[in-house]
């Protein structure tokens, strides 16, 4: 399973948008949604929520995200030394975002994750994708757009089954 993650914020507006992909051998969808108030790191750790919280069973994974804040948290144990400051920075000021933090880590708990860095607004088509959707909730006014449902495309006519 490839997963791809995007978030943007417009910052005169403050509105943010995030959106995710998923692809498996046998389907693929998509979900973007709009955030009143907010920052792009929060549309970042909310993309990638939202995507592992569509999923219902453990999976191997090759999640890509243009974050270097997401891919570094997990690639280079920073999650870890958080946790062990008890969330607090040098500082001693809370970390930004603990509450989302707390949600990924235990959502990416279940799963076998590989995070890779993808370049943003790189020639990567389903990076491209995600920037797109997430780009495009940003910049609508707010409430004019609502959290899409779920589009799954099976690839495989026969075998509807989703993740469960």
């Amino acid at each position: 399973m490839i997963i791809y993650t995007d978030g943007s914020c417009n910052v005169s507006t403050k509105i943010g948008g995030w959106a995710f992909f998923i692809k498996t051998s046998k389907y693929e969808k998509s979900r973007s949604g709009q955030v009143e108030n907010t920052t792009n790191n929060r549309m970042e750790l909310t993309a990638a929520i939202e995507a592992l919280q569509s999923l219902h069973n453990p999976y191997k994974i090759y999640f890509y995200s243009d974050s270097n804040l997401i891919i570094e948290a997990f690639t280079k144990n920073k999650i870890e030394k958080w946790a062990a400051k008890d969330w607090k920075t040098n500082a001693k000021n809370d970390r930004r975002n603990k509450d989302l933090w707390l949600i990924l880590l235990s959502l990416a708990e279940k799963h076998q994750i590989e995070w890779r860095k993808v370049k943003a607004h790189s020639s990567d088509d389903y990076n491209r994708k995600v920037d797109k959707l997430a780009r495009k909730e940003s910049r609508n006014k707010w409430g004019q757009t609502k959290v899409s449902d779920y589009n799954f495309i099976p690839l495989d006519k026969l075998n509807k089954k989703m993740i469960e």
